[in-house]
């Protein structure tokens, strides 16, 4: 009785070698079926049966093989999509560091002429009362601010837009590759 099953086991194995074997495609269909899903990708049944006549194959296995290379050519174009709106992504942060960079120094730059300004008016002395010591303190609108104060404010808002174009890239690749799909 072993030796039944062992001898059935050895059978299959080699029935499935010889499936697997006869499943492969030579170099010279592979091109031809690359060739021809350059110009199409998905075929019509009749060209499918033309085709398998002309490369001594099954329709099913070309059906098959078109099948799995779309599969690969969509996951390509996956994965090419992620890679350019990540680099666009990547550009985008660096843009906005860059402005931010700018925006802080510009600040910086009303700061010291708002200083400048201030100690020309009040003879010398800020709107907080000291000469040059302390922080910078300014009317916005109606309320009294500081530059610390003002600072935190707008790294809380950079933050929010750094994550919203975060969310907009992600959105804008969902929808690029779900309209693929």
């Amino acid at each position: 009785m072993a030796e039944n099953s062992s001898s059935s086991i050895e059978r299959k194995k080699s029935k499935k070698h010889n499936n697997s074997s006869s499943r492969r495609f030579s170099d010279e269909q592979i091109k031809s079926l690359e060739s021809v899903f350059k110009r199409e990708n998905k075929l019509e049944p009749r060209k499918k049966v033309e085709m398998a006549r002309e490369l001594g194959l099954h329709p099913r296995q070309v059906a098959i093989w078109f099948q799995n290379r779309r599969a690969r050519w969509k996951s390509k174009q996956v994965e090419q999509d992620y890679y350019n709106l990540k680099a666009d992504y990547d550009t985008l942060a660096h843009r906005f560091e860059s402005l931010k960079k700018e925006k802080h120094a510009l600040l910086h730059q009303v700061s010291q002429l708002k200083e400048l300004d201030s100690g020309s008016e009040n003879g010398g002395e800020l709107k907080n009362g000291n000469s040059s010591s302390g922080p910078l303190e300014y009317m916005q609108g109606d309320k009294l601010v500081s530059e610390e104060e003002e600072e935190e404010e707008e790294e809380r808002h950079e933050n929010l837009d750094m994550a919203s174009l975060f969310d907009q890239s992600c959105s804008n690749w969902w929808d690029i590759w779900s309209s693929n799909s």
